[in-house]
């Protein structure tokens, strides 16, 4: 009876266990008029990953299929950063990009029928992405609205719905010394975003909703337009913002005002440390040191951008 009773202790044990070598696989973007290299992503999202305790892997958007076998079981979560790329082709095929992401998408839907909790999360565009592949996807029926909003390098407080009281995210940011209510009362929210996902538009599509339910804040652009600005998962570990918590702590651009005010800081930092310990609830790993060393980004190095350029609104990218 005893062995019986340790063995059930062991095994409740291993499903809370604290992983504390989580990685984030995070998906590049296809550069334009960059003969150097075929993607890249702001280094931002590598710090903003680092800053919750985690490590950062480039997941290619041009990978062979045998590498993404190799690659995506081996992580702990998933990234879609912000920025600038279509989702599909004139004639309404997938592109590489948005193909991965649904890829990725269904990796995260296959570990949780295996019981592991694998995060994904999604920043801007990221949210877009992950918004489009979680609804169908349907290039017939996009949900995105592009480009009717004027939400370019504006702060907002979030405009939480019925939904976010009690959610998960409400709670662990309150519990974070009342993250939830600097994110609700002061303009912390970095949004520098044209296209985005109306109320109505989300609430209509059934996929969404299913999904992931109500959305938990809102926003108005400038020009008093309504939009969809923080989604969770009702049954997968999915987090999407159309807000950016990376650039309040590592963008410091002149060209926009972004606050980097303490409270601000607070907030987007704690941003990174809840999707980080939702990674942290899965024990997937390399099968070797070797695998997981080349996987990561220090096989890599950043280039400044800060001082001028295509990628000039960024501090540091890394291109591959």
């Amino acid at each position: 009876m005893r062995l019986v009773l340790a063995a059930c202790a062991a095994l409740a044990a291993m499903a809370t266990a604290d992983n504390t070598r989580p990685i984030i696989g995070i998906l590049t973007l296809p550069t334009h008029n960059r003969p150097d290299a075929t993607s890249y992503f702001p280094a931002s999202y590598v710090k903003w990953v680092e800053s919750g305790g985690a490590r950062a892997a480039p997941v290619k958007f041009d990978s062979t299929d045998a590498q993404l076998k190799a690659l995506l079981p081996s992580l702990n979560g998933f990234l879609f950063t912000g920025g600038g790329e279509d989702f599909y082709y004139p004639n309404k095929t997938l592109t590489p990009y948005s193909s991965l992401a649904l890829r990725i998408l269904n990796e995260v839907r296959a570990a949780a029928e295996q019981k592991q909790r694998v995060p994904l999360w999604g920043t801007c565009l990221g949210f877009q992405l992950l918004s489009f592949v979680a609804s169908g996807p349907n290039v017939d029926d996009p949900v995105l609205s592009c480009p009717p909003f004027n939400s370019e390098d504006i702060h907002l407080p979030l405009d939480p719905t019925a939904a976010w009281k009690g959610s998960e995210f409400q709670r662990a940011a309150a519990s974070a010394g009342g993250v939830d209510t600097i994110l609700t009362t002061q303009g912390v929210t970095a949004n520098f975003h044209h296209c985005g996902i109306t109320p109505d538009a989300f609430r209509g599509n059934s996929n969404l909703t299913k999904v992931f339910g109500e959305p938990l804040s809102t926003n108005k652009d400038l020009d008093g337009k309504e939009f969809v600005s923080t989604i969770q998962g009702k049954d997968l570990p999915l987090y999407g913002t159309q807000w950016h918590p990376e650039k309040p702590v590592f963008e410091w651009t002149t060209s926009h005002h972004t606050n980097h005010d303490t409270a601000s800081v607070k907030a987007n930092s704690w941003t990174a440390r809840f999707f980080v310990d939702q990674a942290r609830l899965n024990n997937r790993s390399f099968p070797t040191l070797n695998a997981e060393t080349s996987a990561l980004i220090y096989n890599y190095e950043p280039h400044f951008t800060g001082a001028g350029g295509s990628y000039d609104e960024f501090e540091q990218c890394y291109f591959f």
